[in-house]
């Protein structure tokens, strides 16, 4: 169903639970117009996220925050809008 917002090009899609980074990497592969915009409240989890998705370069922003904070971290950075939103809660 997001397919075609993310692929866009500056479409900005949030990864509100990044853990290890795995669905992010995984979006950032599939829509290489997109830029992520991710959130943990694990600082050594978003160490590792951050090894794992440092070839996507700026196209990845990683803010350790939890997903309440989402507001303030994307008024932050300056984005308005996000054409999606993840969420794994499992």
């Amino acid at each position: 169903l997001l397919g075609p917002a993310l692929a866009e090009p500056g479409a900005v899609v949030v990864d509100c639970t990044l853990g290890l980074g795995g669905h992010s990497e995984a979006l950032l592969r599939t829509f290489p117009a997109a830029r992520l915009v991710a959130l943990d409240r694990d600082k050594e989890a978003l160490r590792l996220a951050g090894e794992r998705l440092a070839p996507f370069g700026e196209r990845a922003t990683l803010a350790h925050a939890v997903y309440d904070e989402l507001p303030d971290v994307l008024d932050r950075l300056g984005v308005p809008r996000v054409q999606g939103v993840l969420f794994d809660l499992g």
